[in-house]
């Protein structure tokens, strides 16, 4: 319980009844007009660096975000520029402040029972605070920036915003490494090209398919072209011996010529049978462009 009431004061959490007075806020600032912008600015600095409740400094937060609002409004552009560089050290102790708490890691807390752990998580501190989770997003990105980068972004002539500076603090995650089993890395761009120009699929066992939509593509676009060569399907039918229907079903049905008839269709029209049936007769050796990969050839048996 110890450990909940002190996560608790930290975010801000007042016990009914009482009301404690915030020792820190813009409003004790001497006013800024007619006072001295850097002499206010590194009170403010000082004041928010010693700032170890989080509601306090997301009150800081937002009436510097009024405060370069109003700067803005007024032209007033060394005010605004104090303002934004207060806002965004604000927001980022309030980050650094809750990653002194503990992520929650998929703790269930609706079956937590009298007795049992009441450590508040990362996000129920922020929740208590004030902080919408967008907000409570926006302070740990913030303050995930390195101390020297948001040093020199914020003390720069023109201060980002904290929408950049939490871009800046997002971390990219690792692309994972993949197992090559083996296969020299230089070998893939050939693979990719070929799997342009033949429709192979390479999977993780290296083993070597026709990509199905493409074969099947191939092989209807092969005899189509075939009926159009001889002349329609009729003549197509009586050059092979068969009759017009049986074309029409291959035409329109099986989407592709009936094995028994493919070399007498390349008799008669010229057109491949590697084009026509390559998954029966493989692809065409005169053609360089189809001619398989060293990796795409290897085919092993999945244990």
């Amino acid at each position: 319980m110890a450990s909940a009431a002190a996560a608790r004061a930290q975010a801000g959490h007042r016990p009914s009844g009482r009301r404690v007075s915030a020792p820190l806020s813009l409003a004790a600032l001497p006013a800024t007009e007619g006072a001295k912008l850097p002499a206010v600015y590194e009170r403010a600095t000082q004041a928010l660096a010693e700032c170890t409740r989080i509601d306090e400094c997301k009150d800081w937060a937002d009436k510097a975000e009024a405060l370069a609002s109003y700067a803005r409004q007024s032209k007033d552009d060394a005010l605004r520029k104090m303002a934004d560089r207060i806002q965004a050290r604000a927001i980022r102790r309030c980050g650094e402040l809750l990653l002194q708490m503990e992520a929650a890691q998929g703790r269930r807390t609706d079956k937590l029972h009298d007795g049992a752990d009441t450590k508040l998580t990362r996000t129920q501190v922020a929740r208590e605070a004030g902080l919408s989770e967008r907000q409570k997003v926006t302070a740990l990105r913030v303050a995930s920036v390195p101390q020297p980068e948001f040093e020199a972004a914020v003390e720069s002539e023109s201060p980002p915003t904290v929408t950049r500076l939490a871009e800046q603090g997002k971390q990219a995650k690792p692309k994972p490494l993949h197992d090559l089993e083996g296969i020299d890395p230089a070998l893939y761009p050939r693979a990719t090209e070929l799997q342009g120009k033949r429709g192979f699929l390479l999977t993780g066992k290296q083993e070597c398919l026709y990509n199905i939509g493409m074969e099947k593509a191939l092989k209807l676009e092969s005899l189509q072209r075939a009926v159009a060569i001889a002349g329609g399907q009729v003549a197509l039918a009586k050059a092979i011996g068969l009759k017009q229907g049986h074309i029409w079903w291959w035409l329109n049905k099986t989407k592709q010529a009936s094995p028994g008839y493919v070399l007498a269709i390349e008799e008669a029209t010229g057109v491949s049978k590697h084009d026509l049936r390559p998954d029966i007769f493989g692809p065409d050796p005169n053609r360089a462009d189809l001619q398989p990969n060293p990796i795409l050839e290897r085919r092993e048996v999945a244990a």
